[in-house]
């Protein structure tokens, strides 16, 4: 992918570990877990573009920490 992709991969990954991460272990827990998380994306279609986050990608980002922030409160 090109280099804008792999950044916003990359900020997809750590933000979703992130979540995972302070949602499972809780605010005052000492002890923490590592999270490992893998990731896949469809190709879209003017996914060369390097001029930064258009509003697509944007929208996408935001539901898909939302979709994850719900599935980690659920147990």
């Amino acid at each position: 992918p090109s280099e804008h992709l792999q950044t916003l991969y990359s900020l997809y990954t750590s933000q979703i570990a992130t979540i995972v991460w302070t949602t499972e272990s809780g605010e005052l827990e000492v002890t923490k877990r590592d999270v490992v998380v893998g990731l896949a994306l469809k190709r879209q279609e003017n996914e060369e573009n390097d001029l930064g986050l258009v509003g697509r990608e944007k929208e996408t980002f935001v539901g898909v920490m939302d979709m994850v922030r719900e599935l980690v409160g659920r147990k």
